[in-house]
């Protein structure tokens, strides 16, 4: 996930890798659209997305914002077995 910081007259800061996987562990067509907004209540936009496992398992994946703009990585807010979602 790359992260692009705003500036005070509206533009952007160049962008920067925020969050990674290593090469085959996440797969984009079983990645729903991020959304974002701020779910832990700090005043900073936080982005969520729902995943798709192999194996049927769906989990929503939290990253929480940092005051630098990056993240620490997913939280996994949210999960349901195989064949219930």
């Amino acid at each position: 996930m790359f992260t692009m910081t705003a500036e005070p007259d509206g533009g952007f800061n160049d962008d920067f890798a925020s969050w990674q996987t290593p090469n085959g562990t996440w797969w984009a067509d079983n990645t729903g659209a991020a959304v974002a907004g701020d779910v832990d209540g700090d005043g900073r936009e936080d982005v969520a997305i729902m995943y798709n496992y192999a194996d049927g398992a769906t989990r929503a994946m939290t990253f929480k914002s940092r005051p630098d703009g990056g993240t620490d990585g997913e939280f996994r807010s949210w999960g349901a077995p195989p064949g219930t979602w």
